[in-house]
């Protein structure tokens, strides 16, 4: 009926595919550090994230001080930030992030910030940010940035085995190729778009 040739048995292998990537996810433990001055906000949160099907585990900090002491003690999976604490901000906290040389998602949680605010503080490395007052955004986004960080330890594991292996006369051809892959975003989507060879929306 106008459908390309199979391309109903491709759609329901990529849907297939992206379910198997939401479900390892959803089931796994993750520990979540939230920099957030207020007890009643990170209960909805933890509230949203356990409803969304995650199981997690926390650790709140307002101060710099015990960011960095949880993230030299135990690195979490996942970082959730406020805007503005009364002695810390979102800006501070992913700059102590990036001095610690950790690849941890970092998602900024506000209602009190404008639009222009927000995409500075992407530009300068948060993954994402959702409004306070929308948090059905917040499962999809955390299920998306843990993919993405799982996809590039991945792909850096593979890319150290194969640059190990060009001493030993293997093809450079193959860390192209593994390059490539680490450009890519580790989104269910992509199963369709490998399917059927257009975006998905």
């Amino acid at each position: 009926r106008g459908d390309r040739p199979g391309t109903g048995r491709l759609l329901a292998a990529g849907e297939r595919a992206a379910g198997a990537w939401f479900d390892r996810l959803t089931m796994a433990a993750i520990h979540i550090l939230i920099i957030e001055d207020s007890e009643e906000d990170t209960l909805l949160l933890l509230d949203r994230l356990r409803r969304g099907g995650l199981d997690a585990s926390h650790e709140r900090v307002e101060t710099g001080a015990a960011m960095l002491a949880a993230l030299q003690g135990d690195p979490p999976d996942l970082i959730l930030a406020d805007y503005k604490l009364p002695t810390f901000t979102a800006e501070a906290a992913l700059d102590l992030l990036h001095g610690t040389g950790l690849d941890i998602p970092f998602i900024l949680i506000s209602g009190q910030i404008g639009e222009e605010r927000a995409a500075g503080l992407m530009k300068a490395g948060a993954h994402d940010f959702v409004l306070k007052d929308r948090l059905t955004r917040l499962v999809p986004a955390v299920l998306r940035e843990l993919a993405d960080a799982t996809d590039r330890r991945e792909h850096l594991t593979e890319r150290g085995a194969v640059v190990g292996h060009l001493g030993h006369g293997q093809p450079r051809a193959e860390l192209q190729v593994v390059e490539a892959r680490a450009r890519s975003v580790a989104d269910p989507r992509h199963f369709l778009v490998d399917a059927l060879g257009q975006p998905v929306v």
